[in-house]
């Protein structure tokens, strides 16, 4: 009797616990549900947006042609006064390919004709204020610091630069920036990966240390049914062991799909179906609620999510997800990232990136699987998800947000000139005129620098 006291309490000490780990795993498991239908959300949403933009993009590039014909890139002064203010100013130019900001376009005879929404608004400065300028091109695979220290350091007799640099503060320690002309953010660009459905799915919403737990629990209710039930229940047992062992697992299935037949006659017995009933009870409610999120006619898997659940994907969520992430090398992203994700406390120790050399190469990475992630400008994202790389997908919403400028050395005293020009040319609708001729009008502004 003693025993039989001792197994019975043993019994349900297991079943409580294993009740309170399934409970727990529950929970765990349907957080994560929710983190995979909010990124299929996610995935949904910026399929549209691409979808949109794309059947826009077609309008864009004739509305680009109609525009160049037609000389809406050469803007009337909006001061007679200020128009010949710098007309003894001449500007040696240094710049680097930085679609659609720069396009660098090899001519006859090896000349280069250079367009953009940089170059439309240096066209426009330059006929607002009168000076004359000559272009250059850096070579390929130069960092956008490396044009700002040539522009501090009067490299060439280089004395201006213009592309897609952001205004930031580590820059404006050693040249000196106009009024931002083109506000951004970073963006994060992911490939989303479908998954099929499969029949194996079904042991999917649980880990196999789960399944392994509940094939324990399983036993230990047949083996204790049987114990307390086989030498009295003469209705149900009195065949040989092994056909009592077969009619324990036989109850003991009927309980796991809420269905039990059998009666106990004992107290210990009666106990174990009620235990036992009730930990299967908790354990189907939990799978049911996993595999319906798992046996969905397809899948979108991100490399990236909202890790937090708080709603939104954005730096907090990156921290974990570093070793996935390329990032542009010599660039003010780079310094950000380090600054804000890798330093920051919920970063794992020892923390790392990918480094790539140019925005597409960033793209590039990720389009080809080698990198789960990229943080890049967004108006540059907008417009090579438009072009080049279409499967790819914007995340979240913008990060860091800044803007670009034109880079000129601390001691130009025509940098306020230019920093008027540059608000009235906001105020006059003239940068709205230039974002209408380079950018579909499907897509956000967003994103951080170069």
């Amino acid at each position: 009797m003693r025993l039989r006291r001792v197994v019975v309490l043993v019994v349900l000490l297991v079943l409580a616990a294993a009740t309170n780990w399934v409970a727990e795993c529950d929970g765990t498991f349907l957080r994560s549900g929710q983190a995979r239908v909010k990124r299929k959300e996610l995935a949904t949403n910026a399929a549209k947006v691409a979808e949109r933009a794309q059947r826009e993009y077609a309008m864009r590039a004739w509305r680009s042609v109609m525009a160049k014909r037609q000389n809406l890139t050469s803007y009337p002064t909006l001061n007679s006064a200020r128009s010949r203010q710098l007309a003894n100013t001449h500007y040696k130019v240094i710049t680097k390919a930085s679609p659609p900001f720069v396009f660098i376009n090899e001519a006859a005879q090896g000349s280069r004709r250079y367009t953009g929404y940089s170059i439309d608004l240096l066209e426009h400065l330059a006929s607002e204020l009168g000076f004359t300028y000559e272009i250059n091109h850096a070579p390929a695979g130069t960092g956008a610091n490396s044009l700002v220290d040539d522009v501090r350091d009067g490299t060439d007799g280089i004395n201006l630069s213009i592309a897609s640099f952001t205004i930031t503060a580590s820059r404006s320690k050693s040249v000196a920036f106009p009024s931002q002309y083109f506000d951004l953010g970073l963006r994060i660009v992911v490939k989303p990966v479908t998954e099929e459905p499969s029949m194996w799915q079904m042991f999917v919403p649980f880990s196999a240390g789960v399944w392994g737990g509940i094939i324990a629990a399983f036993l230990v209710v047949m083996f204790s049914f049987v114990f307390f039930e086989a030498g009295t229940n003469d209705s149900e047992f009195g065949h040989s062991k092994c056909g009592n062992l077969f009619l324990g697992m036989f109850y003991t299935f009927q309980t796991v799909v809420q269905q039990l037949s059998v009666q106990a006659e004992t107290i210990p017995g009666r106990i174990v179906l009620i235990g036992s009933t009730a930990f299967f009870f908790v354990l189907a409610a939990t799978y049911t609620a996993e595999l319906a999120a798992f046996l969905t006619l397809t899948k979108v898997e991100l490399p990236i999510y909202d890790i937090n659940l708080d709603g939104t994907i954005d730096q907090n969520d990156l921290t974990s997800f570093t070793p996935q992430i390329a990032v542009l090398q010599n660039s003010a992203i780079e310094e950000w990232f380090v600054r804000e994700i890798l330093s920051s406390d919920a970063a794992p120790e020892s923390a790392t990136y990918t480094k790539c050399a140019s925005f597409r190469e960033c793209i590039q990475l990720v389009d080809d699987g080698l990198a789960g992630a990229t943080l890049i400008d967004g108006p540059v994202a907008e417009y090579l998800l438009l072009t080049d790389f279409r499967q790819l997908e914007l995340l979240g919403a913008p990060m860091n947000l800044q803007g670009y400028g034109v880079v000129m050395q601390h001691d130009d005293s025509n940098v306020a000139a230019f920093n008027e020009a540059i608000l009235g040319a906001r105020e006059s609708g003239v940068l709205s005129s230039f974002y209408a001729i380079w950018f579909p009008r499907s897509t956000v502004v967003s994103a951080g620098d170069e």
